[in-house]
């Protein structure tokens, strides 16, 4: 027989287990909460766009109401104006009860804590998010009782129904809206926001990170180098160094070795900080391309070291020895991919790199390469016949937005 108190506890340690495990899974979304701790508001977004909002990118907090649905279906998101023309949108369906009535306490409060988790489900920053008293009262009323709102599995039904609030929030011409659903939208304003130090320990040298470092690219490659390590360990090397002469330069930024073959990772970290203005979509994309373009020039260069022969070393200096007839894996990773534009000569590019080069190329952002490493099972060489499977599917339809989906065994 459980006492009330220990039964709330196993109910919160139940309901921080089930967002834990939903913060991992999910590309990117928000989460209401209030439990004995307080309140907040959880976040996941991409690094790029969590610092848009450090930069001072405003956002709205977004909320639906499905009426087509017995009992109404409740959807909450974000629309984040990190680009003016095509803002990002995140958005949610929520089935918890518990969820519903922390949504509410949350809408009684003026100032609420929210924390932005990044891709790989780091808290990075956190603040105070202020809302407008006059906002607050019309959540209040839009929601209702929140004991009418559905409460249970994601289902195809409420598939289709976020995809009718998708419509909503983002409508085209050729295809009217008919739908019988309720959308809400309020501005916050945050402030004091505090960047997150964050210490990784087990490589080869402890890793320090914080997503406000100046240094964009270099704190990249560690997060990167971070999460390579639960699959090779002792094999991954964050910027070996190889002889030129009478020095030693880079080799790449980050070497990792299986037994079946060497994996040459080239970062690309979408800069926010150093830009000025507003950047449209198109220069966003142009610069990009230009970067994906420089990465594989010095996938190549790496690969042709490898075959030379050339003597390579780790960061205390130590040799790195390997079998230099394994293939190789020439991955650019970038840190947000975009989809506007043409990408036909990077598309070109790739296929004609690999021909010649005799080496796989991928292109892929931080959210597909964690999908690729969370379903290796910590083991390198799946990790390794993971990303053979998905070079042939390139060749065999060559395009950059293909879409994967894993299936658990």
């Amino acid at each position: 027989m459980y006492k009330s108190g220990q039964f709330f506890n196993i109910k919160q340690q139940e309901n921080a287990e089930r967002i834990d495990k939903e913060l991992r899974h999910e590309h990117a979304g928000i989460w209401y909460i209030s439990d004995s701790y307080g309140s907040k508001i959880l976040v996941k977004l991409p690094s790029s766009t969590i610092k848009a909002i450090i930069k001072g990118c405003r956002f709205e907090l977004l909320f639906a109401i499905d009426e087509d649905c017995t009992p109404k279906v409740l959807h909450t998101g974000l629309r984040i104006f990190d680009d003016q023309q095509n803002p990002q949108l995140v958005m949610n369906t929520q089935r918890f009860l518990r969820d519903h009535f922390a949504l509410l306490k949350i809408m009684y409060l003026e100032c609420v804590q929210v924390q932005f988790c990044n891709e790989l489900s780091v808290v990075q920053t956190f603040g105070d998010l202020k809302l407008d008293e006059w906002d607050r009262h019309r959540v209040l009323a839009f929601l209702g009782n929140p004991k009418q709102m559905y409460v249970g599995d994601f289902n195809g039904h409420l598939n289709r129904s976020l995809d009718k609030f998708q419509a909503i929030l983002n409508p085209r011409e050729d295809e009217p809206i008919k739908v019988n659903m309720r959308d809400l939208s309020i501005v916050g304003s945050y402030e004091h926001l505090e960047n997150i130090n964050h210490s990784f320990y087990g490589g080869e040298e402890p890793v320090h990170t914080n997503i406000g470092d100046a240094l964009e690219g270099e704190q990249f490659e560690k997060e990167i180098f971070v999460v390579l390590q639960s699959l090779f360990t002792d094999r991954n090397y964050h910027a070996p160094k190889v002889k030129s002469k009478s020095s030693l330069r880079e080799l790449i930024d980050i070497f990792a070795i299986s037994d079946y073959g060497v994996f040459l990772i080239e970062a690309k970290a979408l800069g926010v900080y150093e830009a000025t203005g507003d950047r449209t979509m198109a220069r966003k994309i142009l610069g990009l391309q230009k970067q994906i373009k420089k990465a594989i020039g010095q996938l190549v260069g790496a690969s042709k070291t490898i075959k030379e022969g050339q003597g390579i070393f780790d960061s205390n200096n130590s040799e790195i020895v390997f079998d230099r007839g394994l293939f190789p894996h020439g991955i650019v990773l970038i840190s947000e991919m975009m989809h506007f534009g043409d990408w036909s000569s990077t598309v070109q590019l790739i296929i004609e790199t690999m021909s010649e080069c005799k080496m796989f190329i991928h292109v892929m952002d931080l959210q597909e390469f964690l999908q690729f490493i969370g379903y290796s099972n910590q083991d390198k060489d799946i990790f390794d016949s993971l990303l053979m499977q998905r070079a042939e599917r390139f060749v065999s339809n060559p395009k950059l937005d293909i879409r994967w989906e894993f299936f658990a065994k």
